[in-house]
């Protein structure tokens, strides 16, 4: 993301013991590409993107977060809807077709997980991916 956006800001905060989880690679980071290229999108200004990770008992938490646009509460119920876009002339003129979201979703549920979404208008967005925790059978 920062070869293709050099001026955006990423910081993470993440566990320093690694993490175990049983996923397709290139899915979820494509999942996650689509996170950050919309949070670049809905920025107005340089965007600047926080990635916090976490684990509870059963799951690895991942959130995303930025300081965009926001979405408003009556938006937040559809973003996940195919083809739906909050701004559709600015959908249009940014090249959206309102795919992205649901594509992250279907992601993240393929994999057993769930997708959520917070937002503040003025203030910014965090998607929240949460992932099961990959079962690790002993071997006898």
């Amino acid at each position: 993301m920062l070869a293709l956006h050099p001026d955006i800001t990423i910081t993470i905060d993440a566990p320093s013991e690694a993490l175990i989880l049983s996923v397709d690679g290139p899915l979820i980071e494509l999942a996650i590409m689509n996170l950050f290229e919309n949070a670049v999108k809905y920025s107005s200004t340089t965007a600047k993107i926080s990635v916090k990770i976490r684990e509870d008992q059963d799951n690895t938490i991942i959130d995303i977060s930025d300081q965009g646009i926001g979405i408003g509460k009556k938006e937040l119920d559809h973003i996940f809807d195919r083809f739906y876009t909050v701004n559709k002339a600015q959908a249009r003129k940014m090249g959206g077709a309102g795919l992205g979201l649901s594509i992250v979703r279907n992601i993240v549920e393929k994999h057993g997980g769930e997708l959520s979404a917070q937002s503040t208008i003025g203030t910014g967005t965090t998607f929240t991916l949460t992932l099961p925790h990959a079962e690790i059978t002993a071997l006898v």
